[in-house]
């Protein structure tokens, strides 16, 4: 079990290694999902929104051709309906002399009615200011020719129109048949200018068409009977919000999802850096008693040495007999026997040295000495304080601790000679005192 717990110790640095190219890697590859997720989200959205708008588009554009074509039957049959009043007048009229006529005209007491004399050749009807003029030619009974006029305010016909003309965002024009504009609605100033060229491009050789501007469409009817054109154009300000909205839900899935992707991003680093200090921790601690191990003594111990002023003594202890006392008394006792060690140990090393538990019941020291007498009181107090150490109940059991002492008094790079020279020897005490101490110098 040491043996598999000193070899993952050793191999842990190329781990630690492995492990950052390896979370490099991780950042690498979820910052591409994200990236990747970014773009199918932004392209399902975008495909979500055209698919949208083009149904949008398509429903806008007939209702708003609908309610154009019944804006022009409406407006179609109210003048059909006062030129046929007209024409049924004029009928009238054919059996009746100038006298009769002009009496007949009067008594109707219009003041938009009234009867001229002569031949003229007269359209069915046309626009003189805010005025519609239906006009129909007849002969009378003395032969006389005459034509009847008819004068009808254009408004008349818009507030007979059941459609939704008159909201803020819709336009209605009515066109001769070489398009000019003969009434508008509202005319305020507030409608758009509509260009005749427009509406000519537009309708070809058909009598119906919707066309789209931008966010508004314009649907053209010409209108039976020579009545003209009628233009219906709708700013569909509706429609604009509905985009604005869609994309606005776009933008902000797309954000939440990359606060998303970032928060996990985050934890995975958090997790990731947890892992790394645990795997850290098993590279340079050791489990059972938390004293550094030999991968962080050998990495420290250059430190100290290459700054070193005064000699240093590199003190290994050795616990004999430790797989007996485990087998003897168990492994949790053998265990506490290493903590023990481990608490007694550290008091021992020097405000600038080491302690570290080196293999499964060796521990190693490096320290600062002065003098040797320093350095063997040193001695004295370790093994006096480790054999304090007490076996449970009347055991004869006897602790028994080797120590092997290397001094290193010139300046050296590395510690490993110094650890390879340790000559590890039970100590001949008396009294406490070390009478006999094998210590190698390296210089």
């Amino acid at each position: 079990m040491e043996t598999s717990q000193n070899s993952q110790q050793e191999s842990s640095p190329l781990v630690l290694g492995s492990h950052s190219k390896r979370r490099t890697r991780v950042v690498l590859q979820i910052l591409s999902i994200s990236v990747l997720l970014f773009l199918l989200i932004g392209f399902a959205f975008s495909h979500f929104y055209n698919r949208v708008e083009r149904l949008l588009t398509e429903e806008k554009m007939m209702q708003n051709q609908q309610r154009t074509v019944v804006c022009a039957s409406t407006l179609v049959y109210e003048l059909r309906h006062d030129l046929s009043n007209l024409k049924i007048l004029g009928a009238t009229l054919q059996h009746h002399d100038m006298n009769e006529s002009v009496q007949i005209i009067q008594s109707f007491k219009n003041p938009l009615l009234s009867l001229h004399i002569g031949q003229k050749e007269v359209p069915p009807f046309r626009k003189e200011g805010e005025y519609v003029v239906h006009s129909v030619a007849t002969e009378l009974k003395s032969k006389e020719q005459v034509y009847l006029e008819l004068r009808v305010p254009a408004r008349n016909y818009y507030q007979l129109l059941d459609c939704s003309v008159l909201s803020g965002n819709q336009n209605l024009f009515w066109l001769d048949s070489h398009y000019s504009v003969l009434w508008q609605f509202p005319h305020d100033g507030s409608s758009p200018s509509l260009p005749a060229s427009l509406v000519a491009d537009a309708l070809g050789n058909t009598t119906l068409k919707t066309i789209q501007q931008g966010l508004s469409y314009i649907t053209i009817v010409v209108m039976e009977n020579g009545y003209g054109v009628l233009v219906l154009f709708h700013e569909a300000k509706l429609l604009e919000n509905i985009y604005l909205t869609v994309l606005q839900s776009s933008v902000s899935l797309a954000v939440l999802v990359i606060l998303i992707l970032l928060i996990l991003l985050l934890y995975l680093l958090k997790k990731d850096r947890q892992y790394e200090k645990s795997l850290v921790y098993l590279a340079y601690v050791d489990e059972l008693t938390k004293l550094p191990n030999k991968n962080h003594f050998l990495s420290s111990s250059i430190t100290l040495l290459q700054r070193a002023r005064t000699p240093y003594a590199v003190i290994v202890l050795d616990i004999r007999k430790l797989k007996l006392i485990n087998d003897h008394f168990g492994y949790e006792f053998g265990d506490s026997l290493l903590i023990y060690c481990a608490k007694v140990l550290p008091r021992y090393a020097s405000k600038d040295g080491l302690c570290a538990r080196l293999t499964g019941d060796k521990f190693i020291l490096l320290c600062a000495y002065r003098s040797m007498d320093v350095l063997q009181n040193r001695l004295e107090s370790i093994i006096e304080e480790i054999k304090r150490f007490s076996f449970p109940g009347a055991s004869p059991f006897q602790l028994d601790v080797a120590l092997g002492v290397s001094l290193i008094e010139g300046r050296q790079t590395t510690i490993a000679p110094a650890i390879d020279n340790v000559c590890l020897r039970s100590p001949l005490l008396r009294n406490g005192k070390v009478l006999d101490m094998y210590i190698m110098k390296m210089h």
